[in-house]
């Protein structure tokens, strides 16, 4: 719902709810209760009754829309490296479960062949409400590029997390009530296959449909390795696997 905030006064805002009948998006934003209150709630009229059916309808579509799930790490399955966050508060970490179905059965396919690695991106606070509905997108050449092309085309990843940093740029926090602080930035450790580097690849892989019906989709793009950062041209090839709230420098 934090990031839901931040993406609702930008031009990153996609996709969006129906907007409400009597009040705006920020005014809802503005009113919502904490979480743990609206998890408190026994069932939806009481929720209804409590905060009303412009609030529940965002609510709901917040939640419902996003098949996304983020499980934040308890202390003992915490990287311990990254405890500390920025400005010497608390790092959250979560294991981020992000893949569609279809996703990960690709992803798998390829992994059982080329193997993967494990690098860091980093984007801006506003893109991250699309990020974790649409996953990692190459936005090369689009309306959405935020930091150039200096090395063409691609996804950007790092190997080090100090490099992602960079460019998980600080947003402002519109859910007054979110346990998040006021201001914050998410960083996050992905998954990628571990392509031929700098030659474009084609892959195979087999999809099994609704029907049962086995459809066989081609892949094509490629990992490049330009020494401080890595560029990836196959959105397919990289899933967001843990995901840093105010992480650390």
């Amino acid at each position: 719902f934090s990031v839901f905030s931040v993406a609702s006064q930008t031009d990153c805002f996609e996709p969006q709810p129906q907007p409400p009948q009597h009040k705006t998006i920020q005014q809802i934003i503005d009113n919502m209760p904490r979480m743990n209150r609206l998890g408190s709630f026994p069932n939806d009229r009481a929720l209804c009754d409590a905060i009303g059916t412009d609030a529940r309808d965002i609510l709901r579509w917040v939640i419902f829309t996003c098949r996304s799930n983020f499980l934040l790490l308890p202390q003992e399955l915490e990287f311990p490296q990254f405890r500390v966050g920025n400005n010497h508060g608390r790092c959250y970490q979560f294991m981020a479960l992000t893949a569609s179905p279809e996703q990960e059965i690709c992803f798998q396919q390829m992994k059982a062949v080329y193997g993967s690695r494990f690098l860091w991106h980093g984007s801006g606070l506003d893109r991250w409400h699309s990020i974790i509905r649409n996953g990692l997108k190459n936005m090369t050449g689009t309306q959405y590029m935020a930091n150039g092309d200096a090395h063409g085309a691609g996804i950007y990843f790092a190997h080090d997390s100090c490099v992602s940093l960079d460019y998980a740029r600080v947003g402002k926090n519109l859910y007054p009530r979110s346990k998040l602080s006021q201001d914050f930035l998410v960083i996050a450790l992905c998954e990628v296959i571990k392509l031929p580097l700098n030659v474009e690849t084609e892959f195979e892989v087999e999809v099994n449909l609704k029907n049962d019906r086995i459809e066989k989709k081609k892949l094509v793009g490629g990992l490049y390795d330009h020494g401080w950062c890595m560029t990836l041209t196959m959105n397919e090839a990289s899933i967001v696997r843990f995901v840093f709230v105010n992480f650390g420098a």
